[in-house]
């Protein structure tokens, strides 16, 4: 976990990430935005639990705002 007072902390937007680092696409990043929490699904009348890739640990969500932790990101990828 990334200590959250540690000033080697960079927030990028979803277009910054992209731009800094080419192998991962805008598509992708927010394929990875989107499954971040658990979800709820409907199978054949009843409620089936999707659950969450662990995303919402690298994000920061403020209404429509999604800022990126940089390091938080790589760390996610290696775990």
């Amino acid at each position: 976990m990334v200590d959250p007072r540690s000033s080697s902390r960079r927030f990028l937007t979803v277009k910054q990430v992209t731009e800094y680092h080419p192998g991962i696409s805008e598509r992708t990043l927010r394929h990875w935005i989107f499954g971040a929490k658990e979800r709820r699904s409907w199978e054949k009348g009843e409620v089936k639990m999707i659950p969450g890739n662990g995303f919402d640990r690298v994000m920061i969500r403020k209404g429509t705002k999604i800022l990126i932790d940089e390091v938080a990101l790589f760390a996610w990828l290696d775990s």
